[in-house]
């Protein structure tokens, strides 16, 4: 009898032994299961990840060669065209046509402004500008007389307006 009890007992152990290793790799089944939903779920993460990146490539290049246009078109006008802060005048940028028209150098023009440049004969004229954009008007093909950097007294045709840079007010101005 203690045999048999022994053999029984050996039995239930070996029954044990198979149901903890059942459930061990039914753990792991269920682990690898999940293993692979989450690579799969990578893989779509990967995927639109690299999508968006794709797109924002594309839309990067539109913007480099929609500045290179800008950029082009500014500077080989024959027009001078200056782009200014609202609040004090500052020039934040100026093309070629400024510079060979009015004399002075990028330089010179970008630590400047219209009032220090003195480039207005009748400061009321430039006030008047002003007022009409505050007002919410744009100026177009109004003459007013300009003085280049020798003193040079010059009739211009001028427009101006509003534009947005970053959120912020500019003017661009061209004579």
């Amino acid at each position: 009898k203690a045999k048999r009890a022994a053999e029984l007992v050996i039995a239930n152990i070996e029954k044990a032994k198979r149901a903890a290793e059942l459930v061990i790799a039914n753990k792991e089944l269920v682990l690898a299961k999940e293993k692979a939903k989450l690579v799969a779920d990578l893989i779509i993460v990967n995927k639109e990840l690299t999508h968006q990146i794709e797109k924002r490539k594309q839309t990067e290049l539109a913007l480099k060669e929609s500045n290179e246009k800008y950029l082009q078109a500014f500077q080989s006008s024959p027009y001078s065209i200056t782009i200014s802060r609202l609040e004090d005048a500052g020039y934040i940028e100026v093309n070629d046509a400024f510079t060979s028209i009015f004399g002075f150098t990028r330089e010179e023009a970008i630590t400047n402004s219209t009032i220090g440049l003195d480039i207005w004969v009748n400061i009321e004229d430039r006030k008047w500008v002003t007022s009409t954009l505050l007002d919410g008007r744009n100026v177009s093909g109004k003459e007013f007389l300009f003085k280049k950097k020798n003193g040079e007294i010059i009739t211009g045709l001028f427009a101006t307006r509003f534009i947005s840079v970053n959120k912020e007010p500019y003017i661009i101005s061209s004579i």
